[in-house]
């Protein structure tokens, strides 16, 4: 099964893909998690990469696809996989589908976990210890309004598939993760 889940910074994506992995045993890709391996390794892309987080922008999309584009060659991915944290953009999405056409594989569906602005803000401030920039004040709101505009058009992309289907994030995770297998098991 191939799956996106999708949402704004802080609707618990990296949660609920991370229990779809491990119960559907497919890999998880979080573009956030590639990223901030490479900015640790130091290497000249990582330090690209690391530049764009520390001022709460989106890495860029040739920097993002080449990234992508590498790990989905790998041979775990034969039996599906989750996405999480791409596409960001419609152009993404219109890339990732021409990489999947390439491939001759499809999307099954794109997991839409939909939280209230004020408890994505709360969920983010308790991020402010981490030792990442990208999780500081002034950050979490330069995201939340680049994410908010992005994220409309990501929506309509695939709402035009037929493919999204919407979650209540606001649940607590398990509740969340009962949803998302129901959801799941329509389309498998």
């Amino acid at each position: 099964m191939n799956i996106i889940i999708m949402g704004m910074p802080g609707a618990g994506m990296g949660t609920q893909a991370r229990e779809i992995a491990v119960t559907y045993q497919i890999p998880y890709i979080s573009t956030g998690e590639i990223f901030r391996s490479f900015a640790e390794m130091g290497s000249p892309i990582g330090l690209e990469v690391k530049t764009f987080m520390d001022m709460g922008k989106l890495v860029p999309d040739r920097l993002v696809n080449k990234l992508l584009w590498d790990r989905m060659g790998e041979d775990d991915m034969k039996e599906g996989f989750i996405l999480d944290g791409y596409p960001r953009t419609r152009q993404q999405a219109e890339a990732l589908e021409a990489y999947l056409e390439s491939k001759r594989l499809s999307l099954d569906v794109v997991l839409y976990l939909a939280v209230g602005k004020e408890v994505l803000r709360k969920r983010l401030e308790k991020r402010i210890d981490s030792p990442w920039s990208e999780d500081k004040s002034e950050v979490i709101e330069r995201r939340l309004q680049v994410s908010e505009l992005e994220m409309e058009a990501l929506t309509g992309f695939y709402q035009e598939a037929g493919i999204v289907s919407m979650v209540n994030g606001e649940q607590k995770p398990d509740i969340v993760f009962e949803k998302i297998q129901e959801v799941l098991q329509f389309h498998s």
